[in-house]
């Protein structure tokens, strides 16, 4: 398995877009809340209690490591207001197993724009916010490599069809 990060916005799950074997550890934590009664989208998500967002995250780590999944789509780190969360506790990392970690990226301009053209979520367009969330998932995926002792591929997604070739050369 490779695991895909970047921030939301970032345009990884457009990099990944018709790739074999791409599952998105969000949207199957979304579908077992949901499941548990929950009724928002995944920018609600984190308005879970943190002990049920971290069962549900668990339990989605169990499902997705069942699937034997080639490419993993998630973040490496979440920010919400005040507080930074690992996308991948170190027991999920474990489970997962993967044999590299590619972390893509893009200015952060571009990321507020990315994120303000697409009306179907709700996330910050604030450029030192994005760059703080760079800041966060540049240091989770460094601690996540060491932890592993597995390399790190960092992309930028500036024109999606470079960025995709560059993943798949590493594919």
């Amino acid at each position: 398995m490779i695991i895909v990060v970047g921030i939301p916005g970032v345009g990884k799950s457009t990099v990944l877009k018709g790739l074999e074997g791409v599952v998105n550890l969000g949207d199957i934590m979304l579908e077992i809340a949901r499941e548990r009664g929950f009724e928002g989208g995944r920018d609600e998500l984190k308005n879970i209690p943190l002990d049920e967002y971290r069962r549900i995250q668990r339990l989605a780590a169990k499902k997705v490591a069942s699937l034997g999944c080639k490419i993993l789509d998630t973040h490496a780190s979440f920010l919400w207001e005040d507080i930074v969360y690992p996308g991948l506790p170190y027991e999920i990392l474990k489970l997962f197993d993967p044999k590299m970690i590619v972390l893509i990226e893009a200015p952060p301009e571009e990321v507020a724009k990315r994120r303000e053209k697409d009306k179907t979520r709700k996330r910050s367009v604030n450029i030192e916010k994005i760059k703080e969330e760079m800041l966060w998932s540049r240091i989770f995926v460094a601690t996540y490599s060491s932890l592993l002792g597995i390399p790190i591929k960092i992309i930028q997604n500036i024109k999606v069809e470079e960025a995709r070739k560059a993943l798949e050369e590493v594919l």
